[in-house]
C-alpha cells in the first residue's frame, strides 16, 4: 500500500539526523521485501522469465547513473557532497555491466525500444527520481532518494543473481554477478565511519516532510515498477 507523508506523522517529528532517516529506510525496506516480483525471483524459473523482464529495467538502471551525479553537483552541503560523490564512483560503469550482460544472454536493447510506449513506466518512475532529486530544496532530500534507492537494489540484487545461478545462467555475467553484489554490499555508506557521519548530519524540522515525501516517493514508484516486472515475468510467450 502506497504511503504519504500525511499518513506517517510520527515518522516525520522522528527525523533528527540522517541516521534517523536511515530507520525511515529500513522500515520501507522491510514492506518492501514482500512484493511479489521478488517472491517469484525466488521460486522456479526459467532463462525465459529473465529475459522477459530484465531489459525492462534498462531505463532505471541508465539513469541511475545521473541520479547519484545529481545528488552530487546539486548539493552544497560538505559532508552530504562528500557522501554522494563516493557513492556515484562506487557505482561508476555499473550501467556498462547491465548491457554487456544482456548481450551476453541473447537479449536486444534498442534505443527506439527504450523510447517506446511499453517501456514508458520505467522511464517514467526514473524520470520522478531525477525530479525528486533536481527539485529538492535540501541537501538531505538528495542524499534520502539514494540511500533509499540502495536499499530498494538491495532487496532485488541478491534475488535476480541466485534465480540465474539456480538455472545455470550466471556464468561469465558482470552485473548479476555475485562479486558486484559484494561490491554494493560493501559501499562505504554500509561502513560504521560513514553511519557515524550519518549520525552527525541534522535533518533541519524545515527538511523534514520533504524527506519523508522524497523517499516513499521512491519506494512507491519503485514498487509501480515492481508490479509492471512481475507481470512480464509471469506472462506467457
Amino acid at each position: 500500500m502506497k504511503q504519504t507523508p500525511s499518513q506517517s506523522g510520527t515518522e516525520i517529528t522522528s527525523i533528527h539526523t540522517m541516521l534517523d532517516v536511515e530507520g525511515v529506510i529500513d522500515a520501507q525496506q522491510h514492506a518492501f521485501g514482500s512484493h511479489g516480483f521478488l517472491r517469484a525471483l525466488e521460486g522456479s524459473a526459467t532463462i525465459a522469465n529473465f529475459k522477459r523482464f530484465a531489459p525492462r529495467v534498462a531505463a532505471f538502471v541508465l539513469c541511475f547513473q545521473d541520479v547519484l551525479r545529481l545528488v552530487q553537483t546539486c548539493s552544497s552541503e560538505p559532508s552530504i557532497k562528500s557522501m554522494a560523490r563516493i557513492h556515484a564512483l562506487e557505482d561508476s560503469g555499473h550501467d556498462r555491466w547491465y548491457l554487456n550482460d544482456l548481450q551476453r544472454l541473447g537479449i536486444s536493447l534498442s534505443v527506439s525500444w527504450l523510447f517506446s510506449e511499453e517501456h514508458r513506466l520505467t522511464r517514467d518512475v526514473a524520470y520522478r527520481q531525477l525530479s525528486l532529486v533536481l527539485c529538492a530544496k535540501h541537501d538531505q532530500t538528495r542524499l534520502s532518494v539514494a540511500l533509499a534507492l540502495e536499499a530498494i537494489g538491495s532487496e532485488c540484487f541478491g534475488r535476480a543473481i541466485g534465480l540465474l545461478e539456480r538455472i545455470g545462467a550466471a556464468e561469465g555475467l558482470e552485473y548479476f554477478a555475485r562479486r558486484h553484489q559484494a561490491i554494493e554490499q560493501g559501499h562505504q555508506v554500509f561502513e560504521t565511519e560513514a553511519q557515524n557521519q550519518l549520525a552527525s548530519i541534522a535533518v533541519p524540522a524545515e527538511a523534514r516532510e520533504e524527506v519523508l515525501h522524497a523517499i516513499l516517493s521512491t519506494f512507491n514508484g519503485m514498487a509501480e515498477l515492481l508490479d509492471d516486472l512481475e507481470h512480464a515475468f509471469n506472462a506467457q510467450d
